[in-house]
């Protein structure tokens, strides 16, 4: 099943003439990987020699014919031991996976050397645009209003985001693999390993990558527990808009949100948007959007996560299911909420973890409560994901449900409320330099994303810096 989508044939040219000219182990991608920073490595740099000998990944531009683009954009540099220490501030207090978990200090473990571009320019050889301009010289600045999905003069941009979706959940791209093995596995046996997968499939592998991994015993979830929750999620949305940009040939396209915050039921939830679940499995009717999706990545599939394998994405688990207010938490969370949530000032606190306390970004994601800061239960975020009562409800599966995106670029809005509130950049004075898990503290590399990107990247004065800004806000 396919769904017709603009430019289709010129991604599959695209597509085609990479593998012709690059052969089949620059299609190695250990997941989302679509220009600018990416979801591990860019296909140029998984192969034997760039991923297990050298540890360099530094692509030619196909603009320039240079490394990393050469003079004026970018070039090849090697990061030493003392850069990383500085990139990977957590240690085996908060950790005690720190020296075995492919993902701390992170992308040290696959790669010493890559691209350092120039401002405007990122990627994985400096072949992208910087967020918020575009063009071959990203000369061109534009800034892009994400709409809310309910209005109905914003219903074009829901039936195109419903479209795009389903597009790339049913295409395989010849561009992207995923891993089935551990960097220790390929490294043992001095081979990639990968597989084929679709577009959107990579998207929940690669978030799955960084909330959940069973490796070595450990079950740690780097993206949502501690301090990185909001920046992680910020970018890997404007990751997910730049790929639908790229794949639709719309590079005008922005996200559009689900104001869920104050909802008496999921008014989203109906067949002629992001589909309405029925019967006494709450799959969603022949006639939504969506209902033939099988999940993929089960948080409980130890059998392909146990020693450092991956999901595989092969195995299906089921239909998108979703019985909103059946669950432990019945209604969404009211405005009274998200007003308790915008007065508290402090971004985090001390152990920076579930159980800090008068911590804006603890009571963000759902485990304190904004109403006194720090009693544990449900709440925002969290329970908004439960009230769901399906599949976007386990935090590390959720994309498995497209209505994820939607949902989660009004959580996003909520940050950029908090960042305006108290005045721009300062808000994040609290953020931590250390403490944090790894890959969580303010200097840090983001988990999954290559090139790296730090977490302080994402720490703006306003999200018209990265390109973008919320109607109604």
């Amino acid at each position: 099943t396919t769904v017709d989508l603009p430019h289709a044939n010129r991604l599959v040219m695209y597509d085609s003439r990479i593998y012709r000219r690059c052969g089949i182990f620059c299609l190695f991608i250990i997941s989302l990987s679509i220009s600018q920073s990416v979801g591990q490595f860019p296909r140029e740099c998984a192969t034997e020699t760039n991923l297990l000998v050298e540890k360099r990944c530094c692509p030619v531009n196909e603009l320039t014919g240079l490394a990393c683009g050469g003079p004026g954009r970018g070039e090849c540099r090697y990061i030493d031991n003392h850069t990383i220490a500085e990139h990977c501030s957590g240690s085996s207090d908060t950790y005690p996976y720190y020296n075995e978990d492919e993902r701390v200090c992170w992308p040290y473990k696959f790669f010493q050397e890559w691209c350092v571009c120039e401002w405007p320019f990122q990627g994985p050889s400096c072949n992208e645009c910087v967020w918020g301009y575009y063009g071959a010289e990203c000369d061109t600045a534009r800034v892009l209003v994400r709409r809310n999905v309910i209005k109905p003069e914003n219903r074009q941009i829901m039936l195109d985001t419903v479209k795009y979706m389903d597009w790339m959940k049913y295409n395989v791209s010849e561009d992207y693999v995923i891993a089935t093995c551990s960097i220790d596995e390929m490294e043992a046996s001095q081979t990639v390993c990968y597989k084929n997968t679709t577009y959107y499939d990579y998207i929940v592998w690669v978030h799955f990558y960084s909330a959940t991994l069973y490796t070595y015993g450990s079950k740690i979830d780097l993206i949502h527990t501690s301090s990185v929750f909001p920046s992680w999620h910020r970018y890997f949305m404007l990751l997910w808009e730049r790929i639908v940009q790229k794949v639709s040939g719309d590079d005008h396209y922005a996200l559009p949100y689900y104001k869920w915050i104050g909802d008496e039921s999921c008014s989203i939830c109906v067949e002629d948007m992001f589909g309405k679940p029925s019967g006494k499995f709450g799959y969603l009717t022949d006639n939504s959007p969506f209902h033939k999706w099988d999940s993929i990545c089960d948080g409980t599939d130890i059998e392909y996560m146990s020693d450092g394998k991956r999901c595989d994405t092969d195995v299906k688990y089921g239909k998108i299911f979703r019985f909103p207010g059946q669950g432990s938490v019945n209604n969404f969370p009211g405005v009274g909420q998200l007003e308790a949530l915008l007065t508290w000032p402090l971004y985090d606190s001390p152990p920076y973890s579930p159980t800090s306390t008068y911590s804006f970004r603890n009571m963000f994601y759902g485990f304190a409560s904004p109403t006194d800061g720090y009693t544990i239960g449900e709440h925002l975020h969290r329970a908004g994901h439960t009230m769901f009562n399906g599949t976007l409800s386990p935090h590390s599966t959720s994309l498995n449900d497209p209505l994820f995106f939607v949902f989660h670029c009004y959580v996003d809005m909520v940050l950029e409320m908090w960042v305006q509130h108290w005045g721009g950049q300062p808000a994040y004075d609290a953020y931590p330099i250390y403490g944090a898990l790894p890959q969580n503290n303010r200097y840090d590399y983001m988990v999954t994303f290559f090139p790296p990107v730090t977490v302080d990247s994402m720490l703006t004065n306003h999200s018209s810096q990265l390109g973008y800004v919320y109607e109604d806000m």
